[in-house]
């Protein structure tokens, strides 16, 4: 059994048997405890690739970056910000207006912070943001990333000041296809 370079709270497992890659993904629960990096529910899929298997581990690599929205207190999102371990980015058309991008890693948006002791508080980071939002104004965030091509993953979530979430996934297009026609396989080995 060969595991993923990093831990996976959807319980993907790659077998490596005959050359066979298997990914198994759990659907979660997207709801208060919203956490978009891994908000990518998927089925199972199985395929076997030739070209691919000398690569038995992949890193994920992920980009990730919200829209511009005011704040209630422009300290307040820079403690935020440094608590994330984001990039704090501001509107040149309006400088009150901000945002963050995530650069410190390659894993898209952190699961996460660390606390005084350096240990990982895992939290969700769009309701960490929630109450320092000025009502009206939605952050919007956007991830994408890929491990190698065992697939390519994509999420949006937007928030309000009340902590209430939406999100959408690049597998939300499987339920749009199935429309289509019958014959529908995942875009993934």
């Amino acid at each position: 059994m060969i595991g993923p370079s990093r831990p996976d709270p959807l319980g993907v497992t790659y077998d490596d048997e005959d050359g066979r890659h298997t990914i198994i993904r759990a659907a979660i629960d997207v709801g208060p405890r919203f956490s978009p990096v891994w908000a990518i529910p998927t089925a199972f899929a199985s395929h076997s690739c030739a070209s691919h298997r000398e690569d038995k581990m992949a890193n994920y690599y992920g980009v990730a970056r919200t829209n511009y929205f005011a704040v209630v207190d422009q300290a307040l999102f820079a403690d935020f910000c440094d608590r994330w371990g984001v990039e704090a980015i501001a509107d040149d058309g309006d400088p009150a207006l901000v945002g963050f991008l995530c650069t410190g890693n390659d894993d898209g948006f952190p699961v996460g912070y660390r606390d005084e002791d350096g240990d990982l508080v895992e939290a969700d980071i769009a309701a960490a943001l929630a109450p320092l939002l000025v009502e009206g104004y939605i952050a919007v965030g956007m991830e994408s990333g890929h491990e190698a091509f065992r697939y390519v993953a994509g999420v949006a979530w937007a928030v309000n000041s009340r902590g209430e979430v939406r999100s959408v996934t690049l597998d939300d297009i499987y339920d749009q296809a199935r429309a289509l026609g019958s014959h529908v396989t995942e875009a993934v080995y």
